[in-house]
């Protein structure tokens, strides 16, 4: 599997936070890589 795998790009979705708040994040879903460091999956999910 090549580094750029990504297996759904910019999805939307919503956090519930306690006590009863919400806010909506983006986020991506990326194939399980195992050549993938803990470093670039911190980095590709921050932003």
């Amino acid at each position: 599997m090549s580094r750029d795998a990504v297996t759904q790009p910019a999805a939307f979705g919503i956090v519930y936070k306690p006590p009863g708040t919400v806010r909506p994040v983006k986020y991506t879903i990326v194939a399980n890589d195992q050549g993938w460091s803990k470093n670039e999956m911190i980095h590709l999910t921050s932003k």
